[in-house]
């Protein structure tokens, strides 16, 4: 076998050669090629035995010992290009669709490798990782909650309602229930229940759903165009942060990750299968466990909680309602949804534009500033 010397085994057979002819002793030599004096005898040895092929690895030129069965490499190739079927298997769902119908095991990173040198695969390229600066966790319960809403098959049912989910940033406390997605009606029903459960925490970190926070550059400013979700907040005196990444309020991310793989599996053990049964579950039973095995305790005693007054309890359907303003007629009716709203005869209004609110529950009244005016609704 003729073997091509790289400039390293080059420079290793004239040290041992000068080392055979006594031009250098075996502490110079175990120097210059940094090993033992034991390695240096053995490597002599082949040099004598064998001569410069004695100091190349036994293996070179020869196969692998840990190389695969190129016979069932090649079984799997002919399965795949003679079915179309599997042409856009990906290698992890194919080694199992493989093991179960073929009785062919194989591992799918080496799966992965098999189709990329055939050509049915192509790798994909990698992503520039993004280096962020790593956020401390807020010092106190209740400085912040993270909140999201996640769409998954839940129940396994092939529908995908929604988990809206709140983590408290300090501790990593959640508070969930299921609904059917992520509107308005549905985020006010969640947070009156944690504002009665809990109170009102300092800050929302919240994602830019249209929801939470209005898209038009040129309405952001407008406080009358904000959202219904953002106003009432503000007036309850709480802040809210928009993330611009899923990164940015990576704790909730994680959590829905985590929901989605613990909480399906647990609640098909109890065959739950309704959003009802599924927010039953949550508040009995998993939001306990699941708190008890994953929260931490904050840096900081205390609760930065605040409970809602009897005033906020009784005006929060109006912090939330929908706003739209509205000109008063000469004959002093309003306009809403297509709808005829006759004023009661004797208001001295400040202004003719006065501000319709409708509640989540269709409560609709009329305002001229902060004062209510009175109105009845026509046929």
């Amino acid at each position: 076998m003729t073997f091509i010397y790289d400039e390293k085994t080059m420079n290793k057979i004239r040290i041992i050669e000068k080392h055979i002819n006594g031009i250098l002793d075996i502490q110079e030599v175990c120097e210059l090629l940094s090993c033992s004096e034991r390695t240096v005898y053995r490597m002599k040895r082949q040099f004598i035995s064998l001569g410069p092929p004695g100091l190349i690895h036994g293996l070179k030129g020869k196969p692998s010992n840990h190389q695969g069965d190129n016979t069932k490499y090649a079984d799997i190739l002919r399965i795949v290009k003679g079915n179309n079927k599997y042409h856009d298997f990906g290698p992890t769902l194919l080694s199992q669709h493989l093991e179960e119908k073929y009785w062919i095991s194989i591992n799918k990173e080496t799966l992965r490798q098999i189709m990329m040198r055939a050509g049915i695969r192509v790798a994909k390229p990698k992503r520039k990782k993004i280096i962020r600066k790593k956020r401390e966790r807020c010092s106190q319960y209740g400085a912040m909650i993270q909140f999201d809403g996640s769409y998954h098959n839940w129940f396994e049912n092939g529908e995908s309602p929604c988990l809206l989910c709140a983590v408290d940033d300090a501790t990593g406390r959640v508070y969930a229930q299921f609904s059917h997605g992520e509107s308005f009606e549905e985020v006010f029903a969640f947070w009156k229940n944690y504002f009665i459960l809990f109170g009102k925490p300092e800050k929302i970190y919240v994602d830019c759903h249209a929801t939470y926070k209005v898209h038009s550059p040129d309405d952001y400013w407008d406080e009358k165009r904000r959202t219904c979700f953002e106003r009432g907040m503000r007036k309850l005196g709480v802040i809210v942060i928009f993330s611009k990444s899923p990164q940015g309020k990576g704790r909730v991310e994680k959590g829905n990750r985590t929901h989605q793989d613990r909480l399906v599996k647990k609640m098909r053990l109890l065959d739950i299968k309704t959003i009802e049964d599924g927010n039953n579950y949550l508040i009995e039973r998993y939001l306990e466990d699941h708190n008890k095995r994953f929260a931490v305790v904050a840096r900081e005693e205390g609760d930065t909680h605040s409970k809602l007054t009897e005033q906020e309890k009784r005006d929060l359907e109006r912090y939330f309602a929908r706003e739209a303003v509205r000109t008063v007629k000469n004959d002093g009716t309003v306009q809403y949804k297509h709808k005829t709203y006759q004023l009661k005869k004797g208001f001295i209004l400040k202004s003719k534009l006065i501000t319709v609110k409708e509640s989540i529950y269709g409560n609709v009244r009329l305002y001229d500033g902060t004062d209510c005016l009175r109105g009845t609704k026509t046929p």
